[in-house]
């Protein structure tokens, strides 16, 4: 390949693979080499160092804002929220064996522990349905708006997506995730793009790089991760320029789960507000109170992320 001149990558934070390494062995004497992506990751990972080891520094950039003030893409309010679905009794069983764990060094074990809690409350899904109400209620929310729900495990997918659709007959509803084969994801992609009251449940690895729906308002996440990366991505699915979206902002929910202090619900929570704060100057946080009684919730606490980011939670 000596005789091309020039090399461009696109989605250059997924060159960290032995396929790329090949192709870029083949163009090692291209003169000039360009690398594009608008999920660069942090060079305290090793991913963010490989990048820069086969690339080099960035020459250029841009800002969500300069994209926005330009007419490039949509801006996007995020809005953490936080809910607690635990009893006193079970926070301090949780908060007592996440102790113990921690003692014998198996991190991971209580990481699944809260996962599969999660999985099974039912409590959380009326929750959910919840906050679904709530932005139907919006002052800018519009009947026809679609909205995309991001799991990371198919259990919690699956969840979700049954609950969804025996909840909210009025939408038509989707799902995919890694086993849904690539022609039925590109159908489900042009058809929400021209269909109105849409929901899509999909996973995390599914909707990122290479998935784009322009005709989406909202994102709800209804699961956890730390990643800067994957968090640019969900934020990428809804600033695609859309005329149902002209004059309105998106809007990403992301679900916090306190489930004892120092969760890693949490934990990952306070990275993923780290990622949209350093995006987005509206980002801020608020605490859904439910009452498991009466099936019913209400909003209180919202407070901007940069001046009183306490991680308030509240309690049945």
């Amino acid at each position: 390949a000596s005789f091309f001149r020039t090399l461009i990558f696109d989605e250059v934070h997924m060159s960290n693979n032995n396929e790329s390494d090949t192709i870029l062995d083949m163009f090692i004497s291209c003169p000039y080499r360009l690398g594009m992506t608008a999920t660069v990751p942090d060079t305290k990972f090793s991913d963010g160092v490989k990048l820069r080891w086969k690339w080099g520094a960035p020459i250029f950039t841009a800002t969500v804002d300069e994209m926005v003030s330009a007419g490039k893409c949509v801006n996007v309010d995020v809005l953490q929220v936080f809910i607690n679905t635990t009893t006193q009794k079970q926070m301090e069983v949780m908060a007592g064996a996440c102790t113990m764990l921690k003692k014998a060094k198996k991190y991971t074990d209580m990481l699944r522990i809260e996962q599969s809690y999660l999985q099974k409350s039912s409590d959380r899904l009326d929750i959910l349905t919840g906050i679904v109400k709530s932005i139907q209620s919006g002052k800018t929310h519009v009947d026809e708006d679609n909205m995309l729900f991001v799991f990371e495990h198919v259990e919690m997918g699956h969840i979700v997506y049954n609950h969804l659709q025996s909840n909210f007959p009025e939408y038509e509803c989707f799902y995919i995730d890694g086993s849904t084969s690539k022609n039925m994801r590109e159908e489900v992609r042009t058809y929400m793009d021209t269909h109105p009251k849409c929901i899509l449940v999909g996973s995390q690895r599914c909707i990122g790089t290479g998935f784009s729906v322009k005709n989406l308002r909202y994102a709800i996440l209804v699961e956890g991760w730390s990643s800067s990366v994957t968090t640019a991505q969900v934020v990428g699915r809804l600033m695609r320029k859309h005329e149902s979206k002209e004059g309105r902002n998106s809007i990403i929910v992301d679900i916090v789960d306190y489930l004892y202090p120092d969760c890693y619900m949490v934990r990952q929570g306070k990275e993923r507000m780290k990622a949209f704060s350093a995006e987005f100057d509206n980002a801020k946080a608020a605490v859904y109170v439910f009452n498991t009684s009466t099936k019913t919730g209400k909003w209180t606490n919202i407070y901007t992320a940069e001046s009183n980011y306490g991680y308030k939670y509240f309690t049945k």
